[in-house]
C-alpha cells in the first residue's frame, strides 16, 4: 500500500498512472499530419538561409539571410512540436501520473486552495460570506 500525506479528512480516491499510447488517434494523426509542412519548410528553409549567407554580398543580404534562417528556426520548431510533441506525451503520460485525492470543501466555498497549507492565499471575501452562512469560520 502506498503511503501518501494526506491532510485531516482527505481520503485517496485512485492511486495509478495512464495508460502508455495514443488515447485520441484521430486528432494525433491530423496535428502530425498539420505540423509535418511546417517542419519540413522550416528545415529548407533554414539552410536556404544559411547558403544564403554565405552567398550573400553586402550586409543587406546577410541581414536578410540571418533573418530568414531565424525565421526558419520557429517555423520549424513549431512542425516540430506538433509533429514529435503527441509521440512524447505518448511515451511519457504514464510515468508523470500522480494519485488523485479528494479535498474536503465547506459547502458553498469556491476554491479549496485556502484549506492547503503554506500555499499563501487565504480565503476571498466571498468564501468568507458563504462560510458565515453555512456556520463555518475560516481564517484570514
Amino acid at each position: 500500500m502506498i503511503t501518501l500525506p494526506l491532510h485531516p479528512g482527505e481520503t485517496v480516491l485512485w492511486v495509478g498512472s495512464p495508460v502508455p499510447g495514443f488515447h485520441r488517434r484521430g486528432a494525433t494523426v491530423f496535428l502530425m499530419l498539420f505540423g509535418l509542412p511546417f517542419l519540413i519548410i522550416g528545415v529548407g528553409l533554414f539552410f536556404y538561409g544559411l547558403m544564403q549567407l554565405h552567398k550573400s554580398a553586402t550586409m543587406s543580404d546577410a541581414g536578410l539571410a540571418l533573418f530568414t534562417a531565424a525565421f526558419a528556426l520557429t517555423f520549424g520548431s513549431f512542425g516540430a512540436f506538433l509533429v514529435f510533441g503527441p509521440l512524447i506525451a505518448a511515451r511519457t503520460a504514464f510515468r508523470d501520473g500522480r494519485p488523485a485525492r479528494a479535498l474536503p470543501q465547506p459547502q458553498g466555498l469556491s476554491d479549496p486552495a485556502h484549506h492547503r497549507a503554506g500555499t499563501g492565499t487565504g480565503p476571498t471575501r466571498r468564501d468568507r460570506l458563504a462560510a458565515r452562512t453555512a456556520g463555518t469560520r475560516l481564517g484570514r
